[in-house]
C-alpha cells in the first residue's frame, strides 16, 4: 500500500515530535553535552561553508559565534585577536567601503 502523506502534516508532526523530544530530554547531562557540541560543529560548517561560497556576512558572524567556545576552551591566542579581527573588518564598512565591497562580492577568499 503506498499512501501518499501530505508534506504539510507530516513536517507538521515532525515538528511536533522534535519539539516533545526536546521537552523531555533538556534536563539531562548528556542531552545538553550533545546539543552543545551539535551547534559546535554547526558553527565550524557555517565558517567552512562562509569561504567555500564566498559569503562574507557568514564568514563574519560564524566567527562572531565561534568566539565564545575558543574562550571557553581556553584557546586565548586565538580569542583575542578575534574580537579585534572582527572590529577592523567592521569598521571597513564606515573607512573603506571600496574594500569592504571586494569583501562582500567575494574578494576575502584566496583560492576560487
Amino acid at each position: 500500500h503506498n499512501e501518499l502523506v501530505d508534506k504539510d502534516e507530516f513536517f507538521s508532526n515532525l515538528d511536533q515530535k522534535i519539539k516533545e523530544f526536546h521537552a523531555s530530554n533538556g534536563n539531562r547531562t548528556m542531552y545538553k553535552w550533545i546539543k552543545m557540541y551539535k551547534h559546535q560543529v554547526e558553527i565550524l560548517f557555517q565558517f567552512l561553508r562562509s569561504t567555500r561560497q564566498r559569503d562574507w556576512g557568514l564568514h563574519l558572524s560564524s566567527l562572531e559565534e565561534m568566539c565564545i567556545y575558543l574562550f571557553s576552551f581556553d584557546r586565548l591566542e586565538y580569542a583575542m585577536h578575534i574580537p579585534e579581527f572582527l572590529a577592523r573588518m567592521y569598521s571597513l564598512l564606515q573607512a573603506n567601503p571600496e574594500v569592504w565591497q571586494y569583501f562582500v562580492e567575494g574578494g576575502f577568499v584566496v583560492q576560487n
